[in-house]
């Protein structure tokens, strides 16, 4: 159960740390070309999931 704790804080630390530093910084990334590439990121992710690949599964022939 800590490890859950301490992972939720991480991902928040990182996350508010993030934001922070890209909103002082003016990129050359609008922000909906940074959404996205988190929903396709987020896609991929998901079809990962659900189809159970692996870098083994993709490169064996």
């Amino acid at each position: 159960m800590k490890i859950d704790f301490t992972t939720l804080a991480v991902t928040l630390g990182l996350t508010g740390s993030a934001a922070f530093l890209l909103s002082r910084v003016h990129p050359a990334i609008t922000a909906d070309s940074l959404v996205g590439f988190g929903v396709v990121a987020a896609l991929l992710a998901m079809a990962a999931l659900e189809y159970r690949l692996s870098w083994k599964s993709l490169t064996r022939r």
